[in-house]
């Protein structure tokens, strides 16, 4: 909502709790906030996004798809509904920070962190390709996440595991964490900036 304000018109698809946006976005106080936004629904894999846009971002949702190609058809049509010099901001989780972390959580003698059953983490070399296969730009790769995971999963799950608690993701470490710049490659969440147009 505060990104429509200085846009013409914004168009969402949020994967979850559709209900609950559109009921708020109807209530009297915030209609007049979201009147240039639409909120829907869409199947990225069978569906077709209808129209063209200057900016589409992802966050933590293609790794919700159930295997590789099913996520390239889905970066294929996020790819193609881009204007002439649109940017796609791809925040989603990759295998390779994922084992970077596991690697140092192995040295400090902690378990490694499993993925989830229900998520397929990208391939940093996979996606570059493909971007390229299908002439898009890969400007940036940038982990976000990796001085936080170093806090909160290696240093303050390690110091849990010399006091023999269970660690308590409250904890003043995860505040910490999350307010330290981007560095390294060691966090599984990370941004792409994919670029579309014919000078890119």
């Amino acid at each position: 909502i505060a990104i429509g304000r200085h846009n013409n018109s914004i168009f969402a698809i949020p994967t979850d709790f559709i209900a609950l946006i559109n009921r708020s976005c109807a209530t009297s106080e915030r209609k007049l906030l979201t009147v240039n936004i639409v909120f829907d629904v869409l199947d990225i894999v069978s569906g077709t996004i209808e129209n063209s846009y200057d900016l589409i971002y992802t966050d933590r949702c293609l790794i919700n798809l159930q295997s590789w190609n099913d996520q390239k058809i889905a970066l294929e049509k996020i790819f193609s509904s881009l204007t002439r010099n649109g940017v796609y901001l791809m925040i989603e989780n990759f295998i390779d920070g994922q084992n970077n972390l596991n690697k140092i959580r192995q040295s400090f003698g902690l378990n490694d962190i499993a993925i989830r059953d229900h998520n397929l983490f990208f391939d940093l070399v996979d996606v570059k390709s493909f971007i390229k296969k299908i002439e898009g730009n890969f400007a940036k790769y940038e982990n976000i996440s990796s001085l936080y995971y170093l806090v909160s999963r290696v240093i303050y799950s390690k110091i849990c595991m010399i006091d023999d608690k269970q660690p308590d993701y409250y904890d003043i470490h995860h505040e910490l964490g999350s307010k330290l710049p981007s560095c390294g490659d060691f966090g599984p969440i990370a941004l792409c900036i994919i670029e579309k147009g014919e000078n890119k």
